[in-house]
């Protein structure tokens, strides 16, 4: 017969004590770090989303499958591999991937048009713009060694309305035509259209406010995020894309863009320009990282987040006006105070150290490196204050 065991009063004391101090330990360790499940991050904070730092990781994401199809060296000019629309912003472009045994140039015609040739190589990844919307279009492809391929691309409609504009009266033979506008709305976009007032381009980009050319095959654009919808005090970017609709490079200095709406159409504003698509040589298209090499960033303090925690968790409801603009690596943040000694402050969900930016004597723009969740608080005069905003960067 089994013998029975009791506990002792003393054992279940014990067990009381040691539930109690590991409570306090989890306790204590979501006070000092609130990555780990405080208000910082609750629901009822405002979420601000990079929507550029989005684009441009998908963009990476494209040039790796680019890459990995190309180096398979699976596909030949009889059966190649079309991505259509590859960055997911240009609906009217695509990419053509193949391989040949001999290094060969390629002469590309689009809806029986020549348009350009392409390097010789024995890997060839071809760029295809200036696609006919809500059409099959036919391309064809011509090796220097005689061979052909004929291929068709098919694409569906998207905006060609030019109200009461005749394209054709401003479209200079055997170029084509940019349209962006209205720029006085936020979401115009930018368009491109053929001397027949066909739409051969689409750029399904938000917020372009202008538009400037750097060779046949890249263009600028000046660009702001969603959140800036109604907000003057916000500062664009320059992007320089190609027709794929892949970003080369984010700069925070937009000189090289022309702000000179030479259009009206219906009491509206746009910018027009003549301008091609392709050069008559062209380098096979290779897969590059965006650069921010004119972007300075900006200086700031790390501090440990437990020793200000105490600060962050007693802190106040900012209730003044601002606004803040996720761009990339741009943070634009418009705060209407008269203090001088003015700190943005950054806690980050996952992270040991918090980010410090002083706001005074400086532009409204803070460029930085940081990415991940961050909860936003403000200290002023060496008061602490909530945003009640979380940046999703």
């Amino acid at each position: 017969m089994s013998k029975k065991i009791s506990l002792k009063g003393w054992h279940i004391a014990c067990v009381f004590i040691l539930f109690a101090i590991a409570m306090a330990i989890a306790i204590s360790y979501f006070y000092i770090y609130p990555d780990k499940g405080t208000s910082y991050f609750a629901n009822y904070n405002q979420t601000i989303e990079n929507e550029l730092n989005r684009l441009i990781a998908t963009q990476q994401e494209v040039d790796t499958t680019i890459t990995k199809i190309s180096e398979s060296k699976s596909y030949t000019l009889e059966d190649p591999y079309i991505m259509v629309n590859p960055y997911g912003i240009s609906p009217l472009s695509a990419l053509i991937i193949f391989e040949t045994t001999d290094e060969v140039s390629v002469s590309v015609s689009i809806n029986d048009l020549y348009v350009t040739t392409v390097e010789p190589t024995t890997s060839h990844i071809i760029p295809i713009y200036g696609l006919y919307s809500n059409a099959n279009n036919i391309v064809t492809l011509a090796t220097s060694d005689g061979l052909t391929k004929t291929l068709e691309i098919v694409t569906t409609s998207y905006n060609d309305d030019t109200k009461s504009f005749e394209l054709n009266d401003l479209v200079v033979e055997n170029n084509y035509y940019f349209l962006l506008g209205d720029v006085t709305r936020n979401d115009s976009r930018l368009r491109g259209f053929d001397y027949n007032s066909n739409l051969v381009f689409y750029l399904d980009l938000s917020y372009v406010s202008s538009i400037a050319w750097t060779s046949n095959e890249h263009f600028y654009v000046g660009y702001n995020s969603k959140s800036s919808y109604g907000n003057t005090d916000a500062s664009d970017l320059c992007l320089e894309m190609d027709y794929l609709g892949k970003i080369y490079s984010v700069d925070t200095d937009t000189s090289v863009l022309n702000p000179t709406y030479n259009l009206t159409i219906e009491n509206g504003t746009y910018q027009g320009i003549n301008h091609n698509f392709y050069a008559d040589n062209i380098a096979n298209y290779k897969v590059t990282t965006v650069s921010y090499e004119g972007i300075t960033f900006t200086e700031h303090e790390s501090v440990l987040t437990e020793d200000i925690a105490g600060y962050l968790n007693d802190a106040d409801i900012y209730d003044g006006e601002f606004s803040l603009l996720a761009n990339g690596k741009v943070l634009n943040i418009t705060i209407p105070s008269g203090n001088k000694d003015t700190d943005l402050i950054l806690v980050p969900q996952d992270g040991n150290y918090t980010y410090v930016y002083n706001l005074s004597q400086r532009t409204n723009n803070i460029v930085t490196n940081l990415s991940g969740k961050y909860a936003l608080f403000l200290r002023i005069n060496d008061e602490y204050y909530s945003l009640m905003t979380i940046l999703n960067n």
